[in-house]
């Protein structure tokens, strides 16, 4: 897969913000129902999430939208001392998917860390028949 940090031009990202828990919710939620069969989410967390202490919206998370549809949302955030990044994105459409706003891995290269990766994934693959 390969990544990217610019999206088509009638796709937008801003920061997500608390007013915008119900538009991430929807897409976090559509994205764990085809993963997993239900939303295993519910709107409070995702405030929770939005307003945690340490959760900076303006570095730390992504709301894409494709036109006024919110089609993904991720985030980033440093494990214990920072020496580890968590990263999640929710999305259905394979052009959010490769988007990766952050930085992170050409920073932590330039100090001299080494990458290793360990990716799950998870696909639903719906057919029209």
């Amino acid at each position: 897969m390969w990544v990217t940090a610019v999206l088509p031009g009638t796709y937008t990202v801003q920061p997500p913000a608390k007013e915008d828990a119900g538009a991430v919710f929807a897409v976090v939620a559509a994205y764990n129902t085809a993963v997993v069969g239900f939303a295993d989410y519910t709107l409070d967390d995702m405030v929770d999430e939005l307003t945690k202490p340490g959760f900076e919206p303006e570095t730390d998370g992504w709301l894409v939208f494709d036109g006024d549809t919110p089609v993904g949302y991720g985030w980033v955030s440093g494990k214990g001392d920072h020496h580890l990044l968590e990263m999640d994105v929710f999305t259905a459409d394979p052009v959010v998917e490769t988007y990766n706003p952050t930085p992170a891995l050409d920073l932590y290269l330039s100090v001299g860390m080494r990458a290793s990766l360990v990716i799950d994934v998870w696909r639903l693959e719906v057919t029209g028949d």
